[in-house]
């Protein structure tokens, strides 16, 4: 098993008194730091996007409060499809590690795609365009290409 990491000799401290050595509370104490680095997770895709709460969840037909449950730490019912759809959104991808994908197969898609992507950037011409979410289709003319967008942005004025 890894060693644990802690941000403070007091998170120690209190980890080796009333966790450790206890398998029930580990479990739980595991449990919680993964539902805190979902929500954590969730919360920086969301902000890279430029995305307000509302506007994420009016993107996936969700309510606002929905969305600030997700990035809440206590929180406890992260599903795999809510996730997959929050990275779809926020212009992230998805990876599930299983037997038919293992953890090796991901990270080698992860590397070949990092050496082999373009960034476009994108400024509205008009002055006088509304404020709001747009669309925005993005196509290449080579045929064995993949283009990996977000469907469209939102814009300040």
């Amino acid at each position: 098993m890894a060693r644990k990491q802690f941000h403070s000799k007091a998170g120690r401290f209190l980890y080796n008194r009333y966790i450790a050595g206890d398998p029930k509370r580990e479990e739980q104490y595991e449990e919680e730091v993964i539902n805190a680095e979902i929500a954590r997770k969730i919360y920086q895709m969301r902000m890279k996007a430029g995305l307000t709460q509302q506007e994420l969840a009016e993107r996936m037909g969700t309510s606002k409060s929905a969305i600030c449950r997700l990035e809440n730490a206590d929180y406890e019912g992260h599903s795999l499809s809510m996730l997959k759809r929050i990275a779809e959104e926020t212009g992230g991808r998805f990876f599930e590690v299983s037997k038919k994908q293992p953890i090796d197969q991901i990270y080698a898609s992860i590397e070949e795609e990092l050496r082999n992507q373009y960034s476009l950037g994108y400024t509205p011409v008009k002055e006088d365009t509304a404020a709001g979410y747009h669309k925005l289709h993005v196509t290449v003319k080579q045929k064995d290409m993949i283009v990996q967008t977000r469907d469209g942005f939102y814009l300040d004025r």
